[in-house]
């Protein structure tokens, strides 16, 4: 017989779902190039990390900005655009760029 009730959530006893199911989906539509996406970013923040100082943006006076903490709503969700600095860490990663 059907029994609804073990449908429903019992308290303290689900947990929330991890944001990272939704973004690539699951069970047989997962996406395939998940693992590429999670690894390409990964390298990508390591590099931008490594060769730069990420700083608070400065106004027009030349103090620093305080950036307001506040995130999208939604499953998955993500910050809101700031502004900061990013300063170069040394000359040769200067060049890079240049």
């Amino acid at each position: 017989m059907f029994n609804p009730d073990r449908f429903m959530k019992k308290p303290g006893k689900d947990l929330p779902p991890h944001p990272e199911e939704f973004a690539f989906g699951f069970g047989r539509r997962v996406c395939p190039g998940r693992h590429l996406a999670d690894n390409s970013l990964w390298i990508a923040m390591v590099y931008l990390l490594a060769t730069f100082n990420m700083k608070k943006a400065l106004d027009s006076q030349g103090n620093e900005i305080e950036p307001v903490v506040k995130y999208t709503d939604g499953t998955v969700s993500h910050p809101y655009p700031f502004k900061c600095r990013f300063i170069p860490r040394s000359k040769d990663a200067l060049d890079l760029i240049a």
